[in-house]
């Protein structure tokens, strides 16, 4: 276990409390008086020689049977390759055993210094330095300009920059036009249970469940996600959900039940090229892969486009529909089929409504080519007086 005995350490002597005047008799103590420094400055080097950390605070009592160092309002960094990558900082600090432990109490707070400038907070931390290991407690919170995670406890490893989430957790985001700093509501709720965050490289992962609210209820186009656990990035923006996923569209009357599914967050994008299952109302739509834009409301079908009602079916090469207005456009040999009259039309393209397929009546042929039509009409027997009258012209 690595202890102070490793670390520079400087000390300004101010006073001890075991003088006093030679008037007065002295009483027997087995315990020797703590030091007292006006000033404290504390700084480790791994085995390679280079910089680990540093802390420094303006005042500092050290008992020296028990081993313990208290101080108040430290300030410290931590190094990442020589370099400073972490500024930490509290209200009070005990180290015990001469560096084996480091508690920082109070207002503690760990502020990357480089790249997204994510800042670590919480009540209390546990800092073995021996194992490159804090322990965060009472309600830690991570942040970043976008977004703020919520644990019931962490890890954080400062030599990798990593940190777990323990428990269940929160995460919220704001979207380009917002900052987790300004007060304002986000626009989006993740919650899950353990995971973890490179800081560095943004990697991220979580088991679930996985629930995502997404926007106001009277305003979201797409209200609600649930996956099997998600994996992601954070400097590139994106989050995988793992299948099976849905994503409900209450407001629409509208679900979606798909496999493994990215959700650009920045851009406000949904894409897979997993088969998946969707009900528009009263349509069923199926497909290979999917392209959801959030704020067009739109679902672009990739390939394998089929969308069905009681009676009637459309199948084509690709399709998008738009779920806030209804409205469906299929490309590339498109087959409508009809039960009634057994009807069959063909074309290059289609529009319509996916809430009611007998709306289906506008046909459009691409480069001139043809729209083709068959049905069956059924014979309607006729009357006496009909087939008089037929035999007589």
């Amino acid at each position: 276990m690595r202890s102070l005995a490793l670390t520079t350490f400087i000390a300004v002597l101010s006073a001890t409390t075991g003088l006093s005047s030679c008037d007065k008799p002295q009483k027997v103590s087995n315990e020797s008086p703590p030091f007292i420094f006006r000033s404290l400055e504390l700084s480790h080097n791994n085995f390679g020689g280079q910089r680990s950390w540093e802390l420094s605070s303006p005042e500092a009592r050290y008992e020296l049977n028990r081993r313990i160092m208290r101080s108040r309002n430290p300030r410290g960094l931590l190094y990442s390759n020589s370099k400073p990558s972490y500024s930490i900082s509290a209200d009070s600090m005990t180290i015990v055993n001469d560096g084996e432990l480091i508690l920082l109490e109070g207002q503690v707070r760990i502020q990357q210094l480089r790249g997204k400038k994510i800042t670590i907070r919480g009540g209390q931390l546990r800092w073995i330095p021996g194992k490159n290991l804090m322990l965060i407690e009472q309600r830690p919170i991570a942040t970043d300009k976008f977004s703020r995670l919520v644990a019931k406890s962490a890890r954080f490893y400062p030599e990798q920059q990593e940190l777990e989430f323990l428990g269940p957790t929160k995460i919220d985001h704001w979207s380009m036009n917002k900052t987790a700093d300004q007060g304002q509501k986000s626009d989006v709720v993740i919650w899950t249970n353990n995971g973890s965050w490179n800081l560095a490289s943004g990697s991220l992962s979580a088991s679930g469940p996985i629930r995502i609210r997404h926007g106001d209820k009277d305003q979201a186009h797409l209200r609600w996600l649930e996956a099997s656990q998600l994996s992601g990035n954070t400097v590139e923006s994106y989050i995988d959900l793992t299948a099976p996923v849905v994503a409900v569209m209450p407001k629409y009357k509208s679900w979606l039940e798909a496999g493994t599914t990215r959700w650009w967050y920045h851009k406000q994008h949904l894409t897979t090229p997993a088969a998946f299952t969707a009900k528009i109302g009263e349509a069923t739509v199926k497909g290979y892969g999917f392209h959801i834009g959030l704020r067009e409301t739109t679902v672009k079908v990739l390939a394998g486009c089929t969308v069905q009602r009681s009676g009637e079916r459309i199948q084509a090469k690709f399709c998008s529909w738009n779920w806030a207005s209804g409205k469906i456009l299929a490309k590339g040999d498109v087959e409508l089929r009809r039960h009634s009259n057994n009807q069959v039309t063909q074309a290059q393209s289609l529009t319509g409504s996916a809430g009611s397929l007998k709306r289906y009546v506008q046909l459009n042929s691409s480069f001139g080519g043809r729209v083709k039509s068959k049905f069956t009409l059924a014979r309607k027997k006729l009357s006496p007086k009909h087939q008089a009258s037929l035999i007589g012209f």
